[in-house]
């Protein structure tokens, strides 16, 4: 592991001390400092979407009122979104 690598709260309490192979997840502004970067696409707004889904409520995902609710609750609270959608424009060639 790198020597500015940081060591996430379960790595701390499990005591793993070993190389992770990939990003896990991106605060935004490492997103666009990695992606937007080599991607050369705009950046153009992130929006929380889907804090409450799967396990047993995954049959809701199905009802656009659930999907409303998400959104609208993702715009309140965004930090605790599980994901988020990023609009990004390319640019004219």
């Amino acid at each position: 592991m790198s020597a500015n690598a940081k060591i996430s709260i379960i790595d701390k309490a499990t005591g793993f001390r070993g190389n992770r192979t990939h990003v896990q997840a991106f605060t935004l502004a490492s997103f666009k400092a990695t992606f937007l970067k080599y991607s050369g696409l705009k950046f153009i707004e992130a929006r929380g979407f889907r804090i409450v889904s799967g396990g047993i409520l995954r049959p809701l995902e199905e009802y656009r009122w659930w999907w409303a609710f998400n959104r609208w609750l993702g715009e309140k609270i965004p930090f605790a979104c599980i994901e988020i959608q990023v609009l990004l424009e390319k640019p004219l060639s």
